[in-house]
């Protein structure tokens, strides 16, 4: 019999909603540094797991005690799923538990396929840094410089606009370059950018309250680059801003691909030239693609 209880060690924060519908609760796993989001009724279920009983049996009188949650299946697929996330432990393994060994999660398998493309060395708490820096970015929360920037975007636009013929011309000749100078230029570009984008996290997260706890270096596709770890941001109540602070990396690279959009429109054919396309098509393209793809994780 699998007799399955809920781990002691999770944190659990709930955000309220003007529509009690929309409430949910947020789940901090503080070794696997996740978390994951849960409903009333959810919240409600994964709590009857408390070792006193099998997981069946659980489902079995969830059914008497909710009619509408669902089906016995979908309760134990439920279980299973909290049990696969790590939220909960086994007491006593039975049958579901075998079911999980034989069948991977493909969540688990991606994540060792994703720590060969990203080596994460270990970091260091950035707070004091993060605290010096801070107060410097607090204007970018005037409507004056909000309507700088604003300017600045609809100018880049503009000038990609205008040149657009010349945009797509170079591009199609920058990847006809010496594949060394080609890959070592878009190989410092990219550790650069992923620089940017991450500090753009970690210093919106503190501009919101919440805590940046652990900076340090990632190496992406052999490029060097920072991490930061916000989950810290799951105890900020106002989902608004949650979403500045996971759009403020995509925001960061779009702000340095127009500043390099003014530079490739007023410098010739130089390196700085070339370089200043590179910044454009990884900073506006790929930050897109990745960042703003709803497909994407």
């Amino acid at each position: 019999m699998d007799v399955w209880s809920l781990r002691s060690d999770l944190h659990f924060v709930h955000v309220a909603s003007s529509d009690s519908r929309n409430a949910y609760w947020v789940i901090k796993d503080p070794l696997a540094r996740e978390c994951h989001y849960l409903s009333e009724n959810e919240k409600t279920l994964i709590e009857m797991a408390d070792g006193s009983a099998g997981i069946i049996d659980i489902c079995r009188s969830a059914l008497l005690r909710f009619p509408t949650v669902g089906s016995l299946q979908s309760l134990i697929s439920f279980f299973l799923q909290a049990r696969r996330r790590g939220l909960l432990v086994a007491d006593a393994a039975g049958p579901l538990d075998a079911t999980l060994r034989r069948t991977p999660s493909p969540k688990r398998s991606w994540r060792d396929v994703s720590r060969l493309m990203a080596i994460r060395l270990p970091g260091w708490n950035p707070s004091p840094l993060l605290d010096a820096t801070v107060p410097y970015f607090q204007c970018l929360g005037s409507r004056a410089m909000q309507f700088c920037l604003l300017a600045l975007f609809v100018g880049a636009g503009f000038l990609i606009l205008g040149r657009f013929d010349q945009l797509m011309a170079e591009s199609v000749g920058l990847f006809s370059r010496g594949p060394a100078t080609w890959w070592l230029m878009t190989w410092v570009v990219i550790a650069a950018v992923k620089t940017v984008h991450e500090l753009a996290h970690a210093i919106t997260c503190r501009m919101v309250g919440a805590e940046c706890r652990q900076i340090g270096v990632l190496v992406l596709f052999g490029a060097p680059c920072l991490y930061c770890d916000v989950t810290d941001l799951w105890a900020v109540p106002h989902r608004a801003k949650r979403v500045l602070v996971s759009a403020a990396g995509m925001l960061a690279e779009l702000f340095l691909a127009a500043m390099a959009t003014i530079v490739w429109a007023t410098t010739g054919d130089t390196d700085l030239h070339s370089l200043a396309l590179i910044v454009m098509v990884v900073c506006s393209i790929s930050t897109l693609v990745v960042n703003a793809n709803p497909l994407l994780r």
